[in-house]
């Protein structure tokens, strides 16, 4: 929750880097960094949504299968 509220310290308003947030499914919360964070970040600048990373837009279930979010 602390990354979301200080995302726009790290994005700006960078049009072509949106969204300025991806999730992942975790087993685990100690799973979650910034450092992992910002790898799956990357990735879904790179090759988009993935069950990787993605958004709520193109969302992913735990299992890797498209899912639609309402």
């Amino acid at each position: 929750m602390e990354a979301l509220r200080q995302r726009n310290k790290w994005f700006g308003s960078i049009q072509e880097r949106q969204p300025n947030y991806v999730v992942w499914w975790t087993d685990k919360v100690t799973d979650v960094s910034c450092k992992e964070a910002f790898k799956r970040y990357d990735s879904y600048i790179l090759q988009g949504p993935t069950p990787f990373a993605f958004d709520f837009k193109s969302a992913f279930d735990e299992f890797g299968e498209k899912i639609l979010l309402k």
